[in-house]
């Protein structure tokens, strides 16, 4: 028997088609050959996308490093007023932070002040 390559409507209980590798079989080629009806306009959109995708992120893998760098004062203000807005959620936080890392914070801030002090020494 030979393999019709309609995994969406295939009537063998396992797949009897040994030749196309994991990664063939996951590419956009396999899914349109695989698919003997015509693409709706929503299969051809979704794969429109995906491939818009794929191909921007593999051009700009740095978009929100470069974003940040280029509106930076804007990041710190909008950050800094976020803070003063809701001071008392920061404030329980770090308190609730600090009572659970306690003996890691202040083995950190001892080496810290030794760094320092062997510095000012030096």
């Amino acid at each position: 028997m030979k393999c019709n390559m309609d995994c969406f409507h295939c009537y063998f209980p396992d797949c009897i088609n040994d030749d196309l590798s994991e990664e063939e079989y996951q590419s956009d080629e396999v899914e349109k050959f695989i698919m003997d009806k015509p693409l709706t306009r929503i299969e051809k959109q979704r794969i429109y996308n995906r491939n818009h995708i794929r191909q921007k992120r593999s051009e700009n893998t740095n978009h929100a490093r470069d974003y940040y760098i280029r509106h930076r004062e804007h990041e710190i203000q909008r950050n800094t007023q976020w803070k003063k807005d809701n001071k008392e959620y920061v404030n329980a936080y770090q308190r609730e932070r600090y009572e659970k890392n306690k003996e890691e914070m202040c083995r950190k801030r001892r080496e810290y002040r030794a760094r320092v002090k062997e510095r000012q020494a030096g």
